[in-house]
């Protein structure tokens, strides 16, 4: 495999972006969310919305795999439609507000 050389590597521009994106990176490792209740979406995605607001998780698609992958497969298969075909911006607000409460009903 060829490496490219040093010279081409992108370098940031300020010390402090690299250190924003390894602490950002560090946040999402961190969040660790319930099970997901079918009895209570809402109150399950009040939990959830506090683990990313307590580790500063603010980007949408974050969040929404975050939240994909902590389903168990019953519930990804009641919403795989939308999870193979999610929509191109809000993924995480359009999810937790539609998607999972059909889980429910």
């Amino acid at each position: 495999m060829h490496n490219p050389p040093e010279e081409n590597m992108p370098v940031p521009e300020n010390p402090i972006q690299v250190q924003n994106v390894n602490h950002h990176i560090e946040d999402v490792k961190q969040v660790k969310l319930p099970n997901f209740w079918r009895s209570n979406p809402a109150l399950w995605f009040t939990q959830v919305d506090a683990q990313f607001h307590i580790y500063k998780v603010r980007n949408d698609v974050t969040k929404y795999y975050t939240v994909i992958s902590a389903l168990d497969s019953s519930v990804l298969q009641q919403i795989s439609d939308y999870i193979t075909s999610p929509p191109e911006t809000g993924k995480y607000e359009s999810y937790n507000t539609t998607q999972l409460y059909c889980v429910v009903l």
